[in-house]
């Protein structure tokens, strides 16, 4: 428990500020709801106020473990992993692939001999084929991120199979491949998605550090401060596109990301091989 704490603590110190105080204002009020109902049932004795301030706990505890996925309970299945695999490397995986912006951070990667994890959307994949050829053909890992990058936080169960079964498709008719990784669009998840990640023999792949790249609010100087707070064995996420967004504005990553690459070589850091660290997976 204490170390899935400090885990939250860790994730959402990652957080753009105004994200942070969108979460501080909802927990907060969630937790003078819970009180409210919890004093009132004891004030009073009513089972229904009781009633309603366990529901709002259950609920509160719900979102927090549905929206950050690093955090691991004794029970969880074997299929989330991220979280203390990694010994001294780093190791860098792109959400949201591909994009028309795919070469230019394949370019970076080979100039610096590094490979990385690339998690696709099923519908980019469509869009961009020539991209997702491209990745494989210089080596880096397929990840499915689902076919049309929905949140699963409150999604049905035969909606979630559809989304990844449709990826999955397209990734093995299209490019005969049959990832074994999957990440769920913003790492939301619901208790029906680890068994239908099982299903396909696929495990999810967490992170420990997001660079909130996609947000036009963070700045290039806020992603170079972002990268000096790495510390080893983390593994980081960037984004290749935005969504499924046919023309997104990646100007801001793409001008900063050789720059932050040669920061963390200068001081040091090595990059793990994904298609080495997948085999510890398993």
């Amino acid at each position: 428990m204490f170390k899935n704490l400090i885990c939250i603590i860790r994730v959402f110190k990652t957080y753009p500020s105004q994200v942070c105080i969108k979460i501080f204002v909802f927990l907060t009020f969630g937790l003078f709801l819970i009180l409210f109902f919890l004093i009132n049932a004891i004030l009073y004795k009513s089972v229904f106020s009781f009633a309603l301030s366990a529901l709002g706990f259950i609920l509160g505890f719900y979102i927090i473990w549905a929206i950050v996925p690093q955090i691991k309970l004794p029970f969880q299945s074997k299929v989330w992993k991220g979280i203390d695999l990694l010994d001294s490397d780093i190791l860098l995986t792109f959400d949201d692939a591909p994009s028309k912006y795919t070469n230019q951070i394949l370019d970076v990667l080979d100039i610096n001999n590094i490979k990385a994890i690339f998690f696709v959307i099923g519908q980019n994949c469509l869009h961009y084929p020539d991209k997702v050829k491209e990745i494989i053909s210089r080596g880096h890992v397929i990840g499915c991120h689902g076919m049309w990058h929905k949140k699963y936080l409150f999604s049905s169960k035969s909606f979630i199979q559809k989304d990844i079964k449709e990826c999955m498709r397209i990734l093995s008719q299209n490019f005969k491949i049959s990832p074994n990784l999957f990440r769920s669009p913003h790492g939301f998840r619901n208790f029906y998605l680890a068994n239908i990640i099982g299903l396909f023999d696929m495990v999810h792949l967490s992170w420990h550090r997001g660079f909130w790249d996609t947000d036009p609010n963070v700045s290039t100087e806020e992603l170079i401060l972002r990268a000096k707070e790495i510390t080893k064995g983390e593994i980081l996420l960037f984004h290749d596109g935005i969504d499924t967004v046919l023309d997104p504005n990646r100007s801001n990553f793409l001008t900063i990301f050789p720059n932050i690459i040669n920061m963390l070589q200068n001081k040091g850091f090595s990059f793990a091989d994904p298609r080495i660290f997948i085999k510890h997976l398993n």
